[in-house]
């Protein structure tokens, strides 16, 4: 590949670097996604008296699960 010099030689070497340092950070993204996020869920439970609740009625059990992000394996 013939040595570029100039204005057009700065920029495919910025161009260059910045599309490595784009891969890397997507790299690592994927890695952390996959390695380390799924180490923070979190699991809660709480239970609620209520005066109002008739005894002789099963209790209500309620499920949230929010801010998914789908996608990795």
């Amino acid at each position: 590949m013939p040595e570029r010099s100039g204005f057009v030689g700065l920029l495919i070497g910025f161009l260059s670097k910045f599309i490595l340092l784009l891969v890397l950070l997507a790299v690592g993204a994927g890695v952390w996604g996959v390695m380390q996020e799924p180490d923070q869920l979190r699991y809660t439970q709480v239970r609620m008296k209520s005066g109002q609740w008739p005894l002789h009625w099963q209790p209500i059990r309620v499920v949230v699960v929010s801010d998914l992000h789908m996608g990795s394996p």
